[in-house]
């Protein structure tokens, strides 16, 4: 079995190809005999750039496509699979712009095509008011994307009950795979891993933190707004901010909180957790909207890999109702201030035995393993029936 894995991402310029694609489809090929090659296609601005894929030894054909601007972008897809596209029995498209071009091709070589959107792009690309008149087109023929596909993978319960519900998608047909975390040693090598604590003196502080960006979606000020209530209610917590936008973060916070209440660092993807798990709480909110109801961010294992109890707003795929079900967190159910000063009275510092408990239960659901084997076992079964 010869398998395509498609992206209109690039390996230099996104890290979530290297965190979620590329350790996947490396250990698919290694794991199941069956599949000969998982061959990939990106698209790089520099197709002549060396790009570290692998970790392990694992056969495998990375063509790039040159990032020229989509109209460009199409061409060259179009050129590329009209040369390989007879070699492949599937084809994974994680994207949804390479999809009509595979889609058109796939009555002309028969191959299994499965379509994993991660997300509602064009419902994205309208909510940030991005590239409008491209948003409107795809959103004119999603469902055919949907539909025409032999399968569909989606992140979270609700967003295959929203394809189905809208598109009328068999349920036959969709395979719910959410995202992975990855836990780069166990929590009990952490266990004495209390450097920064030590140092600030917040041994015995509740210590709040939120890891990412400053784009307009992780809604920062909110978050901002969630630390300065804290500080007002009570003297027990810190906050900490583990994040590349070091300069930028210092200009917000500043005029919020005192300089001995915070820290701002960065970490680098191989230790993240270890920088984590000297925390207790992780902060992931987000506006209501379908974009977010569907999703199922990578953010929110982070935090449970490295032990942390979760706080989340009630909107962000089936995240809310996992810290319900397993007790490792609170659901805010509004940005309103009584419903903060609710949420923080409740707050207190977990023991290491919880935090344990807390990446144990996260790896069942969330290891790596399990994408491994539903993605593998879906490959097998499409080709028995091709």
């Amino acid at each position: 079995m010869k398998i395509l894995y498609v992206t209109a991402e690039s390996v230099v310029k996104d890290p979530i190809i290297n965190s979620q694609v590329i350790p996947l489809i490396d250990a698919i090929g290694k794991e199941y005999e069956a599949i000969e090659t998982i061959d990939l296609i990106t698209y790089e601005d520099d197709i002549t750039a060396r790009c570290s894929l692998s970790r392990v030894s694992v056969k495998r054909v990375h063509y790039k496509i040159r990032n020229n601007g989509i109209l460009r972008n199409i061409y060259g897809l179009i050129s590329l699979v009209h040369k390989i596209g007879f070699k492949y029995d599937i084809v994974h498209v994680r994207s949804y712009l390479p999809m009509p071009v595979l889609l058109i091709f796939k009555k002309i070589f028969k191959y299994k095509l499965i379509f994993d959107p991660r997300g509602l792009f064009a419902d994205e690309l309208t909510y940030y008011g991005k590239h409008i008149y491209i948003a409107s087109v795809i959103k004119r023929i999603e469902k055919y994307l949907f539909l025409y596909s032999d399968y569909v993978i989606t992140v979270s319960r609700k967003f295959s009950n929203y394809i189905s519900n809208r598109y009328q998608v068999e349920n036959s047909r969709i395979r719910q795979i959410s995202t992975f975390g990855v836990r780069e040693a166990p929590i009990e090598n952490y266990s004495s891993n209390t450097s920064l604590r030590d140092r600030l003196g917040w041994k015995n502080m509740i210590v709040l933190c939120y890891s990412g960006s400053t784009e307009g979606w992780q809604l920062v000020n909110e978050i901002i707004d969630i630390f300065k209530i804290a500080s007002d209610l009570s003297n027990k917590f810190r906050f900490a901010i583990v994040s590349k936008e070091v300069d930028r973060f210092k200009r917000l916070l500043e005029p919020n909180l005192s300089e001995d209440l915070y820290t701002i660092m960065s970490a680098k993807p191989g230790n993240l957790s270890e920088v984590l798990s000297e925390f207790d709480y992780g902060i992931l909110i987000r506006r209501d909207h379908i974009i977010n109801a569907v999703s199922a961010p990578i953010k929110f294992k982070d935090y449970l890999f490295a032990g942390l109890r979760v706080i989340i707003t009630d909107n962000i795929g089936d995240s809310s109702d996992y810290i319900s079900r397993h007790d490792c967190g609170h659901v805010i159910k509004s940005l309103e201030r009584d419903s903060i000063d609710n949420m923080i009275k409740k707050l207190y510092k977990p023991t290491l035995k919880e935090k344990k408990h807390i990446v144990q239960t996260a790896r069942m659901q969330y290891d790596i393993q399990n994408s491994i084997s539903q993605y593998g076992l879906l490959y097998t079964r499409m080709l028995i029936k091709s």
